[in-house]
Parts: C-alpha cells; structure tokens; sequence
C-alpha cells in the first residue's frame, strides 16, 4: 500500500497538488524511508514526523486558507516548491532545529510573510527560496548557513535589516536584489560578506585598479558586471572560488593571480566572458606559466607571464614611484626610509638592486618591458609593476 502511495505521489511530481480540508492529515514524504506529514487545522500549518518532505513540481501545492506555518524539529528538508502556490495569506514561518535546507523556490511568492524564524540546522537556502516575499522586513541568518541561493531574497522590497553570520561562504547572484538593505550598502566600494566578495557597486566608477583583500574565498557570480572603468585587477591566493560571469566584459589590461595552482579555484561558467583575453595579461606565480595554459577558461588569455613569487604586498605610506612608463631615471619617495630597492623581471628574475637607496635609480639599461619594483622601508615591502620605455 506504501508502494502505491509513493507510485502515486511520483505521478504528481510533475503538476499542482491540493491539500484544503481543515482538520486532516497528509503523508507528504520524500521516500518510503521518511515519515512526514501535514496536518491543517484553524489556520495553522503543522509539518511534523521525521526525515524530509517530498519534492513538489513547477506547478506548486495549493495548501489552501492558512496563515501559519510551524515545521517541527524532526523534519530535516523543505522540499522544492512546497508552498509557492496560492499561500498568500501565509504571515508567519517557524522551521525547525533539525532542517538542513530550504528547497529551491520553497516560499517564493509568498508575499504576505511578515514573520521568519530559521532553525539553528540550515546549511544551505535554496535558489529563489524567498523570492517575492514583500512583506519581510528582517531576517536573521543562523551560523549553521553557509550557503545562500541565487536571487534567495530577490524583490523582498521591505527587507531593511539582514543579519549574515560568518558561516556563509557563498552568496548566490542577486540574492538581495531589490530589497531595501541591499540598496543601502555604499556605492564604488567593493562589499564583502564574511570574506565573500558580494559585488562591487556603482555602474561607471572612477576606480581602475581593484585589489581583492587576502582572506577572500569566494568571488560571487557577476561580481564585477558594472565596473566599466576597472583596467587591473589582482586577485589573492586566499581565493577559491570565482563565480559565474564575475568578470563579464571588463576591458582590463592585466590580471594578477597569486594562487600557484589554478586547479584549486573553482570556476563558474563564463567567468570571463566578453572579455579582452587577448590582450589582458594575466600574471601568475614564477613556475606556475604552464599549469595556467591549460587549466579550462585561464588558458584563453594569450599572455600569461611568471610573476614575481612570494612577495607581501603591504601599505608603505606616502610611498612614490615615478615617473612610470619610466625611461632612464626612476624616482621613488615614502614617508620612511627606503631600506633597499630590487627590479624584477615578469618571470621573477632579480634583474637590479641598491641596498643603500637615495631619491632615484638608473633603469637605462633595463629593456623595454614590464618589470616588478620591490620596495623596503623598516619592517615593510611593497611591490609596484612599472613600464620601461
């Protein structure tokens, strides 16, 4: 008889379900293992048993008149599309400590949400989760998440106040899109969600040159989509993930990556699509050349150079270096003592160096090329590229 129900409820996989009458009880079970039900009473939504709840089709479940919702603690998933149809009369959400994830489009619509309450077990929000619920004004992410959906909270358009514990990791694209916190966060700044790299906002910001700060691990898909004015970028080897389109049409020059091995980044789709890879350099460490030509979507770009391995870039203050193109003398000033100064090659060969610096250097006879400039001042070095002419 288990068997038929199941047959059953594969059959409506595919199109809507009603489940209306007030005061009764559905077997709404992923597999035959699960042993969960739904039981409508005076407006309330009660979702109990133990293990997870069935995946619904496109076409959603018509739940019927109910405003509350209580997932109880034994319940570990929200299926896919479980209450996107019809529950807009729905205002408040409680799910349960022993929830690992909301399915993909899970309360997607549900625009009379005013009240969500998150269990402490949810590791992953799914794509879409939340998208559409109008009414949410703040929502309180636990530290169990580390994962949240393309366009989870997308035209949430009262959501002012959003609480991201350090646990999250990846932020899908979009996913605030719309919603009144979303807008608040400070325009031409780079915005970091607990060392996520979130988006970079402002549509033609005057800034050229992005460092990424070290510590990052993950850059969020179209991260970068309207930074038209952006011409170099570098990119730690804290760094581990890059999502999809992240770098979409920028018309850069050069690209620095500090990782010596590509293969521990992982990669979304297109991640430089439209972009000028035949022109752009793309930096990597000395002896990491070949493993870059031909890892996937790196060995497009048609330069790739070894660049200097193991430098530290830190802040000199007031540290100059001029003029650059540069073609006989280079001058370099900072605040403190300059200790010693070396030019590198792009394949990370020490081409020049004074232990005793004084205001200027004789680059005369360097090639015309691109070089590395390392700079020492007590307990600090920079590193700087110049062009020599």
């Amino acid at each position: 008889m288990k068997n038929l129900f199941f047959l059953g409820i594969i059959a409506l996989m595919m199109c809507g379900t009603t489940f209306t009458a007030q005061g009764q009880t559905w077997d709404i079970s992923k597999t035959a293992a699960d042993h969960v039900t739904a039981t409508l009473s005076d407006g309330t939504l009660t979702i109990s048993g133990t293990g997870a709840m069935r995946i619904w089709g496109s076409a959603g479940t018509y739940w019927g008149n109910f405003h509350t919702l209580i997932i109880g603690d034994s319940v570990t998933t929200i299926g896919d599309n479980a209450f996107t149809s019809g529950c807009f009369g729905l205002t408040s959400v409680t799910i349960g400590n022993s929830v690992t994830t909301i399915g993909n489009y899970a309360f997607e619509g549900c625009s009379g949400l005013t009240s969500l309450t998150i269990g402490n077990s949810v590791t992953t929000i799914g794509l879409m989760a939340f998208r559409g619920c109008r009414a949410l004004t703040s929502v309180t992410i636990p530290n169990s998440v580390t994962s949240i959906g393309m366009e989870a909270f997308f035209e949430c358009y009262q959501l002012e106040t959003v609480i991201i514990p350090s646990s999250v990791i990846v932020i899908g694209e979009d996913a605030f899109w719309g919603t009144p916190w979303n807008d608040t966060l400070p325009d031409n700044e780079i915005i970091y969600i607990n060392n996520v790299l979130y988006q970079y906002r402002g549509t033609i910001p005057n800034v050229t040159t992005i460092n990424i700060r070290n510590g990052t691990i993950s850059i969020s898909p179209y991260a970068f989509l309207t930074c038209l004015g952006l011409t170099s970028l570098t990119i730690p080897s804290s760094v581990t993930s890059i999502g999809t389109c992240a770098f979409e049409g920028l018309i850069l020059t050069s690209i620095t990556c500090f990782n010596p091995d590509p293969s521990a980044i992982t990669l979304g789709s297109d991640v430089f699509l439209y972009m000028n890879k035949n022109d752009c350099i793309l930096y990597v460490p000395a002896g990491s050349v070949s493993a870059y030509q031909s890892a996937p979507q790196w060995k497009d770009f048609k330069n790739i150079v070894g660049n200097v391995t193991g430098i530290k870039n830190t802040e000199i203050q007031n540290l100059k270096i001029f003029p650059n193109p540069v073609k006989d003398e280079l001058y370099i000033t900072a605040k403190s003592l300059i200790n010693k100064v070396e030019i590198y090659n792009v394949e990370g060969k020490m081409l020049m160096q004074e232990n005793k610096f004084a205001e200027k250097m004789n680059v005369s006879s360097l090639a015309e090329g691109i070089y590395v400039v390392k700079v020492y001042t007590n307990g600090k070095v920079a590193k700087i590229k110049i062009i020599k002419n």
